[in-house]
């Protein structure tokens, strides 16, 4: 009988992400205490994998577990674990019952200790299925797929790693991408170019440049969050230039006003920046 660290010692992709799935999820002792006196093998056994990722890298999952990992072992909130995770979700952590969220859809701006003007936005909870229908309010993004599911996929979605699934009809779809479980991308097909304006955070500025390859382009650029992405290219960059010009700094950099913030927070209610990609790309590779 194979065990969780086998698993992760494996180096065989199909063994490793659901280990690493099992691992982010859970709160079991039983599971976790064997992993915590293996953990300098598992991080030079991570550094020798690439688990590949059509959308990002699932390295970066199986980075997230052990970061988890490290943070039980030394007794800490394991949401310190977070920060660095962009496909972190706190209302799958509230489902799971790892926590609970008391306010419902409460968005602010948080302050600098010194008074200064709001440096990032917050969104804490979002409406059960059932209170969205109530408000009138879409519980259905970008790719047509709820955001919570119980369901898992029999192993990770092979377009964006993750393994929450919702079904439907006789269908398992990823709840991440939104990507029908069993299907593969057409490798002799070019991957789907998606423009967008991205919203990129450095102290209080705030900088709207757009590109077809989010990911690289954000790499090059020294920011400390990333906001929000909005579908468009140079013309809907153009615009919000436009739009937000009183509060233009210089070259693509604007004050984080609160005309601005609000707008964040629109696109930001939308969905959270990366699975809104994998959904964008996960919709063009089915049409």
């Amino acid at each position: 009988m194979t065990t969780l660290l086998d698993d992760f010692l494996s180096g065989d992709r199909s063994r490793v992400m659901p280990a690493v799935w099992e691992t982010i999820h859970s709160r079991d002792p039983e599971t976790l205490d064997p992993l915590l006196a293996a953990l300098p093998r598992l991080r030079h056994a991570a550094a020798q994998l690439d688990l590949g990722g059509a959308i990002y890298s699932n390295n970066d999952h199986l980075t997230h577990a052990l970061s988890k990992l490290e943070q039980y072992r030394d007794g800490n909130c394991w949401c310190a674990a977070y920060p660095g995770q962009l496909t972190h979700d706190p209302r799958k952590e509230e489902t799971r019952g790892h926590i609970l969220i008391r306010v419902h859809r409460l968005r602010t701006a948080v302050r600098h200790r010194a008074g200064r003007p709001p440096l990032h936005l917050v969104e804490l909870g979002a409406p059960r299925p059932q209170e969205a229908s109530r408000r009138g309010l879409k519980s259905v993004t970008a790719g047509s797929v709820p955001s919570v599911s119980d369901i898992q996929l029999p192993s990770p979605c092979s377009l964006c790693g993750h393994a929450d699934a919702v079904r439907v009809a006789a269908a398992l779809i990823c709840a991440w991408c939104g990507w029908r479980y069993g299907d593969s991308p057409d490798p002799d097909l070019p991957r789907p170019v998606i423009e967008v304006v991205y919203y990129i955070r450095y102290d209080r500025r705030v900088k709207i440049g757009t590109s077809r390859r989010p990911r690289q382009r954000l790499a090059s650029i020294r920011h400390e969050e990333l906001l929000a992405f909005e579908r468009g290219g140079r013309d809907v960059e153009q615009a919000r230039h436009r739009e937000f010009a009183e509060a233009r700094e210089g070259g693509e950099w604007f004050t984080l006003t609160p005309i601005l913030s609000s707008h964040i927070a629109g696109l930001r209610a939308e969905g959270e920046p990366w699975q809104l990609y994998a959904r964008w790309v996960s919709s063009a590779l089915q049409n």
